[in-house]
């Protein structure tokens, strides 16, 4: 501070600082999420891991829950291809086998659409 009272220019922080504190909880929030906005992926980083906020799982979880949801969808496609097949081949109920149908495509379009390509690193020549 200055002799006649004022802050410098080197307590702005501090000023910033004790002004959030007196701010309502979601008028806090709100400047917080502003501040990140602005921040580069790096430091968003940073503050994310000093602040305690869960960090995203590592390659290795990642793999064993993709692993899990694509087990679970072959096993779903496995089983209504095979109640299909049967429920065709012994079954006249047609509702039940619409039902069958529908699950079996959905899951066909599931899976395909994890085989096809992210339009976000298509290269484009």
């Amino acid at each position: 501070m200055s002799t006649d009272g004022t802050r410098l220019p080197e307590d702005r922080s501090a000023l910033m600082l004790d002004a959030a504190r007196n701010l309502a909880p979601n008028d806090r929030k709100a400047m917080a999420l502003e501040f990140m906005r602005n921040l580069d992926p790096a430091a968003k980083s940073e503050v994310a891991r000093e602040s305690g906020a869960v960090p995203p799982p590592g390659q290795r979880a990642a793999n064993a829950i993709w692993m899990i949801i694509v087990i679970t969808f072959a096993l779903v496609l496995i089983g209504s291809a095979a109640s299909l097949f049967f429920g065709v081949l012994v079954s006249s109920k047609t509702t039940e086998l619409q039902i069958l149908l529908t699950i079996f495509t959905a899951v066909v379009g599931f899976l395909a659409g994890l085989l096809s390509p992210s339009p976000q690193r298509i290269k484009r020549f």
